[in-house]
């Protein structure tokens, strides 16, 4: 059985991690642990990397950003996982890694917004429990 769990560069992600450890602890099963660069974010790095003379960052180098992300969230995790560094568009990415994988369940956190915030701004949780193929627990942050 494996868990997936999507974490973003909120505070919250930490709350959200401890809920899909307890999920493993409690039926087993494999954790991996998702978080993915978006376009906006890339972009702002290579900006940043141009700004400063520096060479372009390589794909390699986002990818190896997203999992130092990873294992700084996991860092406090007593159970064993798999850091799964993606790049692209978020509730998009994590759909097609579960439709990809034998996933059983994903673990997503989730802010509260106004009709109106969900519009304007999209919302990756929302997405992806429309569009999920498995089960997914939604863990309410207070961001």
């Amino acid at each position: 059985m494996d868990i997936v769990c999507a974490v973003d560069s909120s505070e919250d992600s930490f709350k959200t991690l401890r809920e899909a450890e307890t999920l493993v602890e409690q039926i087993g099963g494999n954790l991996k642990i998702l978080h993915c660069i978006e376009h906006q974010e890339f972009r702002q790095i290579q900006s940043e990397s141009h700004d400063h003379g520096n060479d372009p960052i390589m794909m390699d180098e986002i990818l190896s950003m997203a999992e130092t992300r990873i294992h700084d969230v996991a860092s406090e995790l007593a159970v064993p996982y798999t850091a799964v560094p993606l790049f692209g568009n978020p509730s998009s990415e994590i759909i097609d890694y579960v439709d990809t994988s034998e996933v059983d369940y994903i673990v997503l956190g989730g802010t509260k917004r106004s009709a109106a915030g969900k519009i304007l701004f999209g919302s990756v949780t929302q997405s992806v429990l429309l569009n999920s193929s498995v089960p997914v627990l939604m863990v309410p942050t207070v961001t």
